[in-house]
Parts: structure tokens; sequence; C-alpha cells
């Protein structure tokens, strides 16, 4: 019953499809500007979307801001730095990385921070910062039939929630 999907936008975004999973209460993976107003387009309320983007553009934080998405994605200091400028307001969402060995894609190339070395320094930076860190946030990469992967990923979630907690953040939301 705590479990909310977000669906990534990019993977399909007809208005159909879109338009049927708001019917069913789903939540929205957006990655930019573009799938943010589209969703924003079909009255979805700003609380069911979230910019996943680990870099974004200033105009794109602005937007964000101005619309009131409130969950943005990050995964290095520079990132975080740029949304305490643009959007002081926002909630934070770590992201991780943690690819299967089998996934035809992996996207760690190009997202996510190293869980067990850079992401403890960067749930402090939040603290020092005193950014709203509300979450963590990883992908497996694509097409993996590796599924002892989840859960290894959701093991260093638990550890850097623990982390978290201790320096007295209350996160609550995994975005798998």
């Amino acid at each position: 019953p705590r479990v909310v999907p977000f669906y990534a936008v990019k993977c399909n975004d007809d208005e159909r499809v879109l338009k049927t999973l708001i019917d069913l209460g789903a939540g929205f993976d957006c990655a930019s500007k573009k799938e943010i107003d589209q969703i924003l387009n079909l009255n979805v309320s700003e609380d069911r979307i979230v910019h996943t983007h680990t870099a974004k553009q200033v105009s794109h934080l602005k937007f964000s801001a101005e619309k009131k998405i409130k969950k943005l994605t990050f995964d290095s200091a520079e990132e975080l730095i740029k949304i305490k400028k643009y959007y002081a307001d926002a909630e934070v969402v770590l992201r991780i990385r943690f690819d299967a060995a089998s996934s035809i894609i992996n996207l760690g190339l190009k997202f996510g921070c190293d869980p067990s070395t850079e992401a403890p320094e960067l749930i402090k930076l939040c603290k020092e910062m005193k950014m709203n860190l509300v979450g963590i946030s990883f992908h497996v990469g694509s097409s993996t039939c590796d599924y002892k992967i989840f859960e290894q990923a959701l093991a260093k979630v638990r550890e850097l929630f623990n982390l978290s907690e201790a320096i007295g953040f209350d996160l609550r939301f995994v975005d798998i």
C-alpha cells in the first residue's frame, strides 16, 4: 500500500498511455522540461512528478521551481550546489549507481554516484547545505535478468537511509 509507481515518460509519451496512468493514480518520472510540461498540461498535480535528470539545465531548474515540482534528483556536488542556488526549497533525491553486470545498457556509465564512497559524502553535504534530502534513487540498467541486484541495491539504500537518519534526515522515498 505504500508503493506508488512513477512512470518514466521517456518510455512512451503517447497521450492515451499517459491518461490511462493518470486515471490509475501513477506518478511521473520526468527527465526534462518538455516531459514535465506535457504531464502538467494533462492536469497532473506537481506532487506526482519527479524531475529525474541528474544534470539539469538552469532553465529547467527554474521551470521546476516555478511549477513547484518539488522532487529533484542529483548525483554530484555540482548539481546539488546548482539546485541550492536556483531552487533551495526542493526535496532532493540522491541517485546512486548500481548496474547489474548483465544489463544491456549500463546507465551507471552516465548517471549515479558511487554508493559506498560518494553517496555518504553527498548526504553529509546535503546536511551542511541545509538541503531537504528525502530519498535515494537507483537504476540497475536495462533489460537485466539479474534480479538479485535489486536485493543488493536495496540493502545499500537501507545503509544510506540509516546514515541519513543518523545525521537528522527523515527519508521516505526510494525511486527504483
